[in-house]
C-alpha cells in the first residue's frame, strides 16, 4: 500500500497523508498468530482534501425583549423576540465565541422573522452582564452605534451584516430596534433560533528561517534536540512533525524532538504539519 501509512506489530494504525495521496488508499494487512498462521484482508482508507477554511454557528447564551410599557417585565422565555418603535420594544441577543480555529473573516447575524417587514437596526451592546431571566426594560444595556440595518422580510430569515464588530473571541451583545412598527423574531426558545455564523481561515504553520543549523553533532555520540521552538502557528494549532528526507541516523518525533547518534555530518529535510495542512 501506500507508503504513508504504517502498521505496527500491535495492530496499531499511524500516518500522515500527504495532499498526493487524496482519493482512495487501498492497502494488504497480514494478521499472523503465534504459530506462524496468518490471514490478509484489503484495508481501504479515503483521504479527503483539506480546506483551511471553515464555518461556525452559535445559538445565543441569552436572548429576550423589553416593553416600554411594562418596565419591569422578562420574557426570557418567550418563543418570540418583539420589536416596536412605539411603544419602544428591544430585542436583546448574546452570544459566547471561543476557540475560533482561524482568522475570522466573516460573521453575520441570523433571525428568522415571523411578521418584521421594515428596517431593523442591530446596534453592538458593550454591556454583556446581563441575562436573560431578569433582563427588563427598567435595567436594559444601553445600545450603542448602529452596526447594519437591512430591510427585513417577514416568513424567511434574515441576516443582519455584523463582520465589523465581532472579530475575535469573546462575549458579544446585540440589540434590534424596530424602525416603523411592530413585528416579531424567533427566540432561541423558538423552532428557528437566532444564528450567528463565523467564517474563518486557518493559516499554516511557519518556520523561522527557510534553512537553519543546530549545534554540531559528534560521531558516535548522542545527538537529541527540538525544533518547536523554530516554528510558529498563528491560531497556535497543535503542530505534527515529520522526516521527509536525510540520513537515517536522525529521528524526528512527532512532538518535533530529535535524537541519533551520528556516523557522518548530515542534512534533513524537516516537515511541520498542522490539520491537515503542511509547510516544508
Amino acid at each position: 500500500g501506500p507508503a504513508w501509512f504504517s502498521v505496527a506489530p500491535d495492530g496499531a494504525l499511524i500516518g500522515i497523508p500527504d495532499p498526493s495521496d487524496e482519493g482512495l488508499n487501498s492497502f494488504t494487512v497480514r494478521a499472523t498468530d503465534v504459530f506462524g498462521i496468518s490471514i490478509e484482508t484489503t484495508l481501504e482508507i479515503t483521504v479527503l482534501p483539506h480546506s483551511p477554511n471553515g464555518t461556525l454557528v452559535l445559538n445565543p447564551t441569552d436572548d429576550s425583549w423589553v416593553n416600554a410599557n411594562q418596565e419591569n417585565a422578562t420574557n426570557g422565555s418567550n418563543t418570540h423576540l418583539q420589536v416596536d418603535s412605539s411603544p419602544n420594544r428591544e430585542t436583546f441577543l448574546k452570544f459566547t465565541l471561543n476557540d475560533v480555529p482561524g482568522q475570522i473573516t466573516s460573521t453575520s447575524l441570523q433571525m428568522y422573522s415571523v411578521d418584521v417587514d421594515q428596517a431593523v437596526h442591530c446596534k453592538a451592546v458593550a454591556e454583556t452582564s446581563w441575562d436573560e431571566e431578569t433582563l427588563s426594560y427598567a435595567n436594559r444595556p444601553s445600545v450603542g452605534s448602529t452596526i447594519d440595518s437591512p430591510v427585513v422580510v417577514p416568513a424567511a430569515w434574515n441576516a443582519f451584516d455584523v463582520g465589523s464588530y465581532v472579530t475575535s473571541d469573546g462575549v458579544y451583545a446585540f440589540g434590534l430596534e424596530a424602525t416603523n412598527g411592530k413585528g416579531d423574531f424567533e427566540s432561541k426558545e423558538g423552532i428557528n433560533r437566532p444564528e450567528l455564523i463565523i467564517e474563518y481561515t486557518n493559516t499554516p504553520p511557519v518556520f523561522a528561517q527557510d534553512s537553519f543549523s543546530k549545534p554540531d553533532a559528534g560521531v558516535d555520540q548522542i545527538y537529541s534536540g527540538t525544533f518547536l521552538t523554530d516554528v510558529s502557528d498563528a491560531e497556535g494549532d497543535s503542530l505534527v512533525f515529520s522526516k521527509l528526507s536525510g540520513p537515517d541516523w536522525l529521528r524526528i518525533a512527532a512532538d518535533g524532538s530529535f535524537y541519533g547518534v551520528p556516523g557522518a555530518v548530515s542534512y534533513t529535510h524537516l516537515r511541520a504539519h498542522e490539520t491537515g495542512r503542511n509547510l516544508v
